[in-house]
C-alpha cells in the first residue's frame, strides 16, 4: 500500500498539546474534512472510522483525512460486515454503529465527525465510559451535553446537536450541507445558520412522526372514522 507522505500532527496531538481549539481554526477543518466526506458520499463509500487521529493537519494548515481501513461500499456486494458486529471507535461511534446495524451509510460519519467537532472544541470526547462497552452504549442513550466552561457560540453548539442527533434520519443528509452550515457560521451568518439547523430537525422529527402516524393503526382507524363520518353525512343530505 502506497500513500503520499504527510508531514503534520494528527487533531488529537493538537489537542493534547494546545487544549481546545478555536472555534473558527476547528470549524475550517471539520469543513476541509466535509469535503473529503462528501467525495467519498458521491462514490458510495463510508468511511466508519471518523476521530481527531485519523484527520492530519499538514504543515499548510489543511486537514487530510487517513486510515480508510474500515471504509465500505454502501449497499454493494463486496459489503460483507456481519450484523451485530461493532466497527469504528467507542468514543466517536454513531448510534446506529453502536447497534451493531449492517446499513451504514454516510449520516454515520456525519455523527462521529460531530463527535470529532466536539472533542475539538471541548478537548475530550462527547461519551466516555468505564469500557468500550459503556462508552459505545452512551451514545445511544444519553444526550450530549456541553460543559459549562465550553467557550462554543449557540451556532457551532446547534451544529454539533444536528450532526449527533440520536436518529441520522433527522441529522444532515449529506457532508455537503455540514459545509454550507459551516460557512454560514464562518460568515457570521449566526443567526440564519442556527434558524436554519433548527428548522431543518423540526421537519425531519414532524416528517418521521407523520410517517410513524401514517403507519400506525390509529391512522386507518382514524381515516375510518372519517369516512365513516362523511358517509353518514352524504346519506343525510340524499335523504333530503
Amino acid at each position: 500500500l502506497v500513500m503520499e507522505y504527510l508531514e503534520g500532527k494528527t487533531v488529537e496531538q493538537l489537542v493534547d498539546e494546545k487544549g481546545p481549539l478555536n472555534e473558527d481554526e476547528a470549524l475550517r477543518l471539520v469543513s476541509q474534512v466535509s469535503d473529503a466526506l462528501q467525495y467519498a458520499h458521491e462514490r458510495n463509500i463510508a468511511h466508519r472510522d471518523i476521530k481527531p487521529s485519523n484527520i492530519i493537519v499538514d504543515c499548510d494548515g489543511c486537514a487530510r483525512l487517513c486510515d480508510f481501513g474500515l471504509a465500505k461500499p454502501i449497499g454493494g456486494a463486496e459489503d460483507i460486515t456481519l450484523s451485530g458486529l461493532i466497527m469504528g471507535t467507542p468514543e466517536y461511534l454513531s448510534p446506529e454503529q453502536a447497534h451493531g446495524r449492517v446499513d451504514i451509510d454516510i449520516r454515520s460519519d456525519i455523527y462521529s465527525l460531530g463527535a470529532t467537532l466536539y472533542h475539538m472544541l471541548v478537548g475530550r470526547p462527547p461519551f466516555e465510559g468505564k469500557s468500550p462497552q459503556e462508552t459505545a452504549a452512551r451514545h445511544i442513550t444519553d444526550e450530549v451535553k456541553f460543559p459549562p466552561e465550553a467557550n462554543i457560540t449557540p451556532a457551532t453548539r446547534s451544529l454539533i446537536l444536528w450532526m449527533m442527533r440520536k436518529l441520522r434520519e433527522e441529522r444532515p443528509e449529506t457532508p455537503k450541507v455540514v459545509k454550507e452550515a459551516i460557512h454560514k457560521i464562518l460568515s457570521g451568518q449566526t443567526h440564519s445558520a442556527l434558524a436554519g439547523t433548527t428548522v431543518a430537525i423540526l421537519l425531519k422529527m414532524l416528517k418521521r412522526r407523520l410517517r410513524q402516524f401514517l403507519d400506525s393503526r390509529l391512522a386507518l382507524t382514524v381515516a375510518a372514522v372519517i369516512i365513516a363520518g362523511f358517509l353518514v353525512i352524504l346519506g343525510l343530505l340524499l335523504r333530503k
